[in-house]
């Protein structure tokens, strides 16, 4: 309904989303006629010329990521204040499951923001050689990108027009048990394995990302296994977050909404500082991915080992306080009840 878009949270998103697609565009239209012509058969006035479209064009999908990171954190943040708008609706649960395109705009927006991230730790390594190597590597990947930041837009949209603020939203201590029932395995149990597969996982992320800060060529292969750690940790985070963390959190088995843990009431909003350690835990840990891969194919890949460096210090830092954070409520909690299980 047009009329949505009179809420200030939905039109926010809508002209951050709006903004990205507009960049993205732009930079992929740039790209294609840098990528039409081959540097080596034109004359320097003509290079000269490319070499700034190539600058634009970095320029411009750098701030295509940067409002695909900010449509991200308005997807959550406005979820949760539209709660209060939405009758049955008692946190960003209820607002994003009122719409069959909630869920999937959130998705897209995590995907979209990730990839940006990607692409641009493939352009910070391109800026580390004297020469371009990396460019048409880089201008092709905005093909990849680009189309994930319009999606990401069409779907948010699709979002704020299709939320009808009439109906009766399902709350998250009901509508929440059937989708972690799918995702946990089983109704209302706990689930210690994924919790134990994420701090495995995180914590090997961490070691292997510190462990890739050396010179020697193994450190490139030491950062991909971080990467590919860090993936199986963010996946395994979910169930883990949501059957174990939760519940902790709540001092309640039966509650296992993630996102009542950006609610100061119902947890301290200590799913602020879970999301953000892991949001730039899995950000640092692909970009360090990215530049291990794309440092093979540069004439000088010792310019590019502070990068990666930087990208690993910052890729373990934020997996160990993405642990420690997780961590928190369950110690807390066999802290106060003498160790006593939660779930009996």
């Amino acid at each position: 309904m047009i009329e949505n878009l009179l809420r200030p949270w939905l039109v926010a998103r809508v002209i951050v989303g709006l903004s990205a697609s507009v960049l993205a565009i732009a930079a992929m239209i740039v790209a294609a006629r840098a990528l039409s012509r081959d540097p080596a058969r034109v004359g320097p006035v003509t290079r000269l010329h490319d070499e700034k479209r190539i600058e634009l064009v970095s320029t411009l999908f750098s701030l295509a990521g940067a409002f695909a990171w900010l449509d991200l954190l308005l997807a959550v943040t406005g979820a949760d204040r539209l709660a209060g708008s939405l009758r049955g609706a008692m946190c960003a649960y209820g607002v994003l499951d009122a719409s069959p395109w909630g869920f999937r705009a959130l998705v897209l927006a995590i995907v979209a923001a990730l990839a940006a991230s990607s692409w641009r730790a493939l352009h910070a390594v391109d800026l580390t050689q004297r020469e371009g190597a990396l460019t048409r590597g880089k201008l092709t990947g905005a093909f990849f990108v680009g189309p994930l930041v319009l999606a990401s837009f069409a779907a948010s949209t699709r979002f704020a027009l299709d939320l009808d603020f009439r109906v009766i939203a399902s709350c998250c201590s009901t509508g929440f048990g059937p989708r972690a029932a799918a995702i946990l395995g089983r109704e209302g149990g706990a689930e210690p394995t994924a919790m134990i597969a994420m701090v495995v996982l995180g914590g090997l992320t961490a070691v292997l990302a510190i462990a890739s800060t050396r010179r020697a060529r193994a450190g490139e292969v030491l950062a991909v296994l971080a990467s590919v750690c860090a993936i199986g940790a963010a996946l395994a985070s979910v169930p883990a977050i949501v059957g174990y963390v939760a519940p902790h959190a709540y001092e309640t088995p039966v509650h296992q909404c993630p996102f009542c843990l950006l609610r100061v009431e119902e947890s301290g909003g200590i799913g602020w500082p879970l999301y953000v350690a892991l949001a730039t835990a899995l950000g640092a840990s692909l970009a360090l991915g990215v530049s291990a891969l794309s440092s093979r194919r540069v004439p000088e890949p010792a310019l590019a080992w502070p990068l990666r460096r930087r990208f690993a210090v910052t890729a373990a830092t934020a997996w160990l306080v993405t642990i420690v954070v997780a961590l928190y409520p369950i110690a807390r909690f066999a802290w106060i009840s003498d160790g006593a299980s939660l779930f009996g």
